[in-house]
């Protein structure tokens, strides 16, 4: 679309911050789609009002453009038509720039996560599926986590048109959210989702280009790891097994014995822990969402997994088991269906609760990492990892540690495969030995009294 007519209606000279200039009062006027239209009934009578017949409706518009006074008729005149021109210009751009265009990135962003969380509850909560966009479906604690991302958003950054931003509006936006001391987790988040919704505008047509393209993600950078050391691990080893029995107990035996996650732990059901073959699986876990906590799958693909008890572990099971046991009387829920770590009435725990109830228990013990500070449940099963990356003298390989952590074989190793089971029992054990306390032995001797002293000979 093209400005029909865009004149000067009047000039007047001012003076504006001590400086000479000329008030140029211009109208432009073009015409624009009327969205009142309604095509005309191919049967029956033309019912449409004189405003619904009209393809196109005419459109003014005015403003008054400030322009330097200088000397000369003629220069004069070419500086106005030359600010009459670019007016003419931004008119026409708007225009022709889609609706999604004149949107603030907050929103896109809003728009965007909308349209993520719409989809992916058609899709049922299949992480594995693809959306029509080309994104995956995403569950309900990443929609939690993309709300609280959108807030920032909102707050930091600047209300332009995102046909009109610019790189370094960007820039200053990501500056502004440091200075307003924002940790670098949240800064990469938000980073990602204002990437990810402008991908999705240049897909749609909103804008011919993504600002954020050639920019790179915030860094996080290299910081100490609060796991434990072997030392700190096995006297929590040793106090786990002189404690009595408990969810906390239980828990923080199967987040350093078996590196399970806080959700994996909380979703876990005595149906899934084998004592006689000394193996558990993981299934499920517990998602945070913005109504609560839900039973989901786990994190990856390769988040489902049979790991092996070792016997610090087992025995704490075992104990644990017993004590559930024994409170049953209260429970109508067959024994198999009940969580290991859960509620008197039978459900799951929620995992901030289990995260506050531990971070108590190691305070109490005095439980500290590297960093020194009291460790989380998680880096319990940071502490895991250690002691399967080499902490026994022999190191698991990338596809054994990936498996026995859950984590996704295709960013770790590039390629997928079915696990082995036996190379992963053997990671397990090793590992147990690493995190599990020397037990001293000793010897029962007769004791022989002596005539002589050594200095008597």
């Amino acid at each position: 679309m093209k400005v029909r007519e865009c004149r000067v209606k009047s000039t007047t000279e001012a003076t504006v911050d001590g400086k000479a200039v000329i008030k140029v009062k211009c109208v432009a006027r073009y015409y624009t789609d009327n969205r009142d239209f309604v095509p005309r009934p191919a049967d029956g009578e033309d019912t449409r009002t004189a405003k619904q017949k009209r393809r196109q409706v005419r459109r003014e518009v005015s403003k008054v453009l400030i322009v330097d006074r200088v000397r000369g008729a003629k220069r004069q005149e070419a500086a106005i038509n030359e600010a009459l021109s670019k007016w003419r210009e931004s008119i026409e751009d708007e225009m022709n720039t889609p609706d999604g265009g004149r949107q603030t990135m907050a929103e896109l962003v809003r728009a965007y996560v909308d349209r993520r969380e719409a989809l992916s509850k058609s899709a049922d909560w299949d992480a594995s599926q693809m959306l029509p966009g080309g994104e995956r479906a995403v569950t309900r604690s990443t929609i939690r986590d993309l709300r609280a991302t959108q807030s920032y958003v909102e707050r930091y950054f600047p209300t332009v048109a995102i046909a009109n931003l610019t790189t370094q509006q960007v820039i200053n936006w990501e500056e502004k959210m440091m200075l307003n001391n924002n940790s670098l987790s949240r800064m990469r988040k938000a980073h990602v989702v204002c990437r990810q919704a402008l991908t999705y505008a240049t897909t749609c047509g909103f804008v011919q280009r993504n600002v954020m393209g050639s920019l790179k993600t915030p860094t996080l950078g290299k910081h100490e790891n609060n796991a434990l050391d072997q030392a700190a691990a096995q006297k929590l080893t040793g106090k786990l097994i002189e404690l009595e029995a408990s969810d906390t107990v239980a828990a923080a035996a199967l987040a350093l014995h078996c590196g399970l996650r806080c959700g994996e732990i909380c979703a876990l059901q005595w149906k899934d822990v084998d004592l006689d073959t000394r193996h558990l699986t993981v299934s499920q876990s517990i998602g945070v969402g913005i109504g609560g906590c839900y039973l989901k799958d786990p994190k990856s693909v390769s988040g489902a997994r049979t790991l092996w008890l070792d016997d610090c572990v087992l025995d704490i099971l075992k104990r644990h088991k017993a004590a559930k046991l024994a409170e049953r009387d209260n429970i109508t829920i067959k024994f198999d269906e009940l969580f290991i770590v859960g509620n008197a009435d039978g459900g799951f725990m929620n995992t901030t609760t289990l995260g506050r109830k531990f971070k108590a228990l190691a305070e109490v013990l005095d439980v500290r990492g590297k960093t020194g500070q009291v460790v989380s449940l998680h880096k319990l099963r940071h502490t895991f990892k250690d002691a399967l990356s080499g902490g026994n003298g022999v190191s698991a390989n990338a596809e054994v540690l990936a498996d026995c952590m859950g984590h996704s074989r295709k960013g770790i190793t590039g390629s997928y495969g079915t696990h082995d089971q036996d190379l992963m029992d053997v990671a397990v054990t090793r590992a147990g030995e690493w995190l599990t306390p020397t037990q001293k032995v000793k010897l029962e001797a007769d004791v022989l009294d002596l005539p002589r002293t050594g200095t008597e000979g």
